[in-house]
């Protein structure tokens, strides 16, 4: 197997790297300095408020919800807390927690005593701070590989949107059954898809015919002002010099947590072909339900159908 069949760099790496010496100069030369983690706190402690990416966009995120809980409105937290969390003065722990917003909806269920919270990037842990509105919260800058609890001291741990980032997989989850009491609640909401975005052929042929069925005036990328035109399969070397954390074994997550959890509830929430899809275009989508359907639709097809897989998964599993 040849270099480019591994994906390892494409024609887009030399694109987008050019895109960015003419925006910022010094970026490539960042990319290339020693410290995996300073990369990794330096790419997410930018704050960007327009919804250019598929999380970012209200209906994406309605129907995630949706998917998850089985109910129009109803907030995984809500959810989770009250089908499976019936007593308060819980102890909790949610590790990933980057500016705070879904631990503020934990907060609200009124299930925990302490809901104490960590991040890498000291810049979210800032804003997270600057908008702590319930007691039970805390917020702490930290290596989820530094962390550590006393066994059994925790009766919840939260992932949302953050376990992908981890690794070793086997070892973040089995230090987390051992800080559960027996017993004791995983939550996880995650991109579970394939390792460092490397997605399926047919993925990518399905997004492109999606993208193809979308009139120009949707496809306005807000980065670069041009229309987006395909969709491309990142290369390995371009994962790791934007964020060498990201999606670094998100192939694991669920096969570990069945090894080393008890599963009680898993749900698949889509995302396979939406989030290539409104990639870079997804504030163009304001108004535009009849667009976002279709994406919904020919996604849940083809998922239904066993042509391609759900990317996102909800996970409830308790420790043994």
């Amino acid at each position: 197997m040849n270099t480019l069949s591994r994906n390892w760099v494409n024609f887009e790496d030399f694109a987008g790297a050019a895109r960015q010496v003419r925006r910022r100069p010094g970026w490539v030369a960042r990319r290339f300095l020693p410290g995996k983690a300073r990369r990794v706190s330096e790419a997410w402690s930018l704050a960007d408020c327009t919804a250019t990416h598929f999380y970012e966009c209200p209906e994406v995120l309605a129907r995630r919800d949706l998917l998850a809980t089985g109910a129009p409105g109803l907030g995984v937290a809500a959810y989770l807390a009250g089908e499976y969390l019936p007593r308060g003065g819980l102890r909790g722990v949610s590790i990933g927690c980057g500016a705070g917003a879904k631990e503020r909806q934990w907060a609200a269920t009124g299930r925990f005593a302490a809901l104490r919270c960590y991040d890498l990037s000291s810049t979210q842990i800032d804003v997270a701070r600057g908008t702590q509105v319930h007691p039970a919260l805390s917020f702490a800058v930290a290596d989820a590989l530094g962390l550590e609890f006393d066994a059994g001291s925790l009766d919840v741990i939260i992932f949302e949107d953050s376990l992908h980032h981890l690794a070793p997989m086997r070892m973040i989850l089995g230090r987390c059954a051992q800080w559960l009491e027996r017993g004791g609640y995983l939550f996880v909401n995650e991109y579970t898809g394939p390792r460092q975005f490397q997605y399926s052929t047919r993925q990518i042929e399905a997004a492109n015919a999606l993208l193809a069925l979308l009139p120009e005036r949707l496809r306005v990328g807000y980065a670069r002002k041009t229309i987006k035109r395909s969709v491309n399969r990142p290369s390995r070397l371009r994962m790791r010099l934007l964020d060498p954390s990201e999606a670094v074994q998100s192939d694991l997550i669920v096969p570990t947590i069945h090894e080393l959890f008890d599963l009680v509830e898993e749900r698949k929430l889509g995302g396979t072909l939406v989030n290539l899809v409104l990639d870079d275009i997804a504030h163009n989508f304001r108004d535009e339900p009849e667009w976002l359907q279709l994406l919904f639709s020919v996604e849940d097809a083809m998922i239904g159908a066993g042509e391609i897989e759900s990317d996102y998964t909800l996970i409830v599993a308790k420790s043994r």
